[in-house]
C-alpha cells in the first residue's frame, strides 16, 4: 500500500519509516554495485582512502541516477533493462575513475 493507492488499510498505515524502508530497498542495487566496484578499484588501481570515498560517491550517484531514470522510463521498479543499464553505467564510471585517478607507473 502506498501513497498512490486509493485504498489504504487502517491496519497497515503508511508511515515515514515505511517510505524510508522502500527507498532503501530501491537504492540497494546501486549500493551493492558501488561497493563491489569500489573494492575492485581498491585492489586493481591502488587508490588512496580519500580517492576511494570520492569513487564510491561517484559510483553511488551514477547508480541512483540510473535507477531513477529507469523508473521514469519504464514506469515501475525492477525492470531488468534498468539493472543492465545500472551495471553498464557503473562500469563506465569505474573505468573513467580508474583512468583518471590511478597512479601512473
Amino acid at each position: 500500500m502506498g501513497w498512490f493507492c486509493p485504498y489504504r488499510s487502517p491496519r497497515f498505515p503508511v508511515t515515514l519509516p515505511l517510505y524510508l524502508a522502500h527507498l532503501t530497498g530501491w537504492m540497494a542495487p546501486a549500493l551493492g554495485v558501488a561497493l563491489l566496484l569500489t573494492a575492485v578499484l581498491f585492489f586493481k588501481a591502488g587508490l588512496r582512502r580519500t580517492q576511494l570515498v570520492h569513487a564510491f560517491g561517484w559510483l553511488m550517484a551514477a547508480g541512483v541516477l540510473t535507477l531513477a531514470l529507469g523508473f521514469v522510463f519504464h514506469g515501475r521498479d525492477g525492470a531488468m533493462a534498468t539493472y543492465a543499464a545500472l551495471v553498464l553505467v557503473s562500469g563506465l564510471v569505474a573505468a573513467w575513475l580508474d583512468r583518471k585517478r590511478s597512479p601512473r607507473r
